[in-house]
């Protein structure tokens, strides 16, 4: 008890020599009623803004009110409730965080499992990422915060679905020039391109005609069914300076009758894209002040089955040749040899491939000090080494010049999640991680988050679908840009299993 008063104090001591203060909370139930668990984590959300912000910091003053600052709430929840209760989650948690703070704007979506949020398995329940505003009285307390914006992106912005009708794609090379043209034209124009395909979405009110300077965007976090792509174009072009973090919910048509159940501030989607878009209103940030952490991506459970090797041609998602004739037919054999080895009931046959700019790690290592786009890894889902051609599970372009390496499951892969080691025992940092697997309940596997005394809390989730992830198009390099369209820029979707992406928030 003694140390925990101690902490409290120490922690009571920093927020109160600085002129503002953020809050992130984290909060997870297992609890089979989702009304308990809910009721659950509002009392962790009201326990941890009581003790950041002691009575008597005014949290219910008029100019608090304003919607610049709005409190926000992410929500992952298990398909394992009643489809009745999902469907009014979002009011529920808006009423009962009310009591926290008057103004709340609610978004998520329902995943397979959540993470909890002090360590240990995945399982089934209810996990919030509450974000509270600051309430200091100070002169200087206004200068600095947080506006979380909600929003929807749907059909009717224009978004096409393109992942239904495609495995391999490629483009007519007589028209080149000319689409190259149109593609830099949409693309400064905010508009996207997907594998050379014409896009028409446009941002809804709340994201473009409603916030005067896009380059106050510093976070978008999201939630979304498998069709992405043309969104995540838009928000990479219109909001460069932003991360980018989503995960990909799960399909619930048995469930609720729903494709996917995309829970916002104005209601419940069953497909599209929802969440929030953090505005920064202060002054221009620091490197050494970032609130929002860049992306951290883990690939695990992979065991590599060839070198790296050269792209010599491709065409869309579709290697053609590699930098020697006899490299197919090294991976042939060596997939053969494999499965040979591993001729088990749960041998997983299945092929990724890993995209890099760089052949040996040196250089990629200088790459990663620019915070530039290293590697991207997917799952290989059409084609044949033999026939000379195989086709990578993205909607983005491979380029010649490029270097893959073929991956295969590990015999002995873990679903462990490795956190970025940290010395911060700030109570207000959260750690957001998002995990991609195979469908959860037919492996009967769960995730383990090995915990330390030195981490903050943890907010996440595990779909099937997987994530997406984004940095700032400041970090990635003069190559990246270069390579808008290809693999290597812009937001990243990621489906491959035991694959993982963490984000700090403090």
């Amino acid at each position: 008890m003694n140390s925990l008063l101690r902490r409290t104090s120490a922690f009571a001591q920093r927020t109160a020599r600085t002129a503002h203060r953020r809050l992130w909370v984290s909060a997870s139930s297992t609890d089979p009623s989702l009304t308990a668990a809910t009721s659950c984590c509002v009392d962790t959300v009201c326990a941890a803004v009581a003790r950041a912000h002691p009575v008597g910091t005014a949290q219910t003053s008029g100019r608090l009110n304003d919607i610049s600052r709005r409190a926000a709430c992410f929500v992952l929840v298990s398909q394992t409730y009643p489809a009745a209760d999902i469907e009014r989650l979002g009011d529920e948690l808006k009423q009962q965080l009310r009591s926290v703070y008057p103004d709340v704007c609610v978004s998520g979506t329902v995943v397979d499992e959540v993470l909890p949020n002090s360590g240990g398995s995945s399982g089934n329940g209810l996990s919030l990422l509450y974000y509270h505003p600051e309430i200091d009285q100070g002169p200087s307390s206004l200068g600095r915060h947080l506006e979380p914006r909600p929003f929807y992106i749907g059909d009717e912005h224009g978004r096409q679905r393109l992942r239904e009708v495609a495995v391999g794609r490629w483009h007519n090379t007589v028209t080149d020039r000319f689409e190259d043209f149109k593609a830099s034209t949409r693309w400064h124009q905010g508009l996207s391109s997907v594998t050379r395909a014409t896009s028409h979405l446009k941002l809804p009110p709340e994201l473009s005609n409603e916030i005067d300077d896009p380059a106050k965007v510093r976070f978008v976090l999201t939630a979304s069914d498998k069709e992405s792509r043309q969104t995540l174009d838009a928000l990479d072009s219109h909001f460069p300076h932003a991360v980018k973090l989503g995960i990909v919910g799960s399909q619930t048509p048995f469930l609720n009758g729903r494709e996917y159940t995309l829970i916002n501030d104005s209601g419940v989607y069953d497909s599209g894209m929802v969440g929030f878009a953090f505005i920064d209103h202060g002054s221009q940030l620091q490197e050494s002040d970032r609130a929002i952490g860049l992306p951290y991506v883990t690939n695990n459970g992979l065991e590599a089955i060839s070198d790296v090797l050269r792209i010599e041609r491709c065409k869309g998602n579709v290697v053609l040749e590699l930098e020697s004739g006899d490299d197919m037919h090294s991976l042939i054999a060596a997939i053969r040899q494999r499965r040979v080895e591993d001729s088990s009931a749960r041998a997983d046959g299945r092929l990724f491939a890993k995209v890099t700019r760089f052949r040996d790690a040196s250089a990629a290592s200088e790459s990663r000090q620019s915070s530039e786009s290293e590697s991207v890894v997917f799952q290989v889902t059409g084609g044949s080494p033999a026939k000379g051609g195989l086709a990578l599970d993205t909607l983005r372009d491979l380029t010649a010049g490029h270097y893959i390496q073929f991956f295969m499951i590990s015999r002995d892969a873990t679903r462990s999640i490795n956190l970025e080691d940290t010395h911060s025992t700030d109570a207000s940092r959260v750690e957001v991680c998002f995990c991609a697997s195979d469908n959860m309940p037919a492996k009967g596997e769960s995730y383990f988050i090995p915990r330390q005394s030195n981490h903050g809390n943890l907010f996440g989730g595990i779909t099937e679908g997987g994530f997406s992830y984004g940095k700032p198009t400041a970090c990635t390099g003069a190559s990246a840009r270069k390579d808008n369209g290809s693999v290597l820029s812009g937001s990243v979707e990621c489906a491959v299993p035991g694959s993982t992406v963490v984000v700090k928030l403090k």
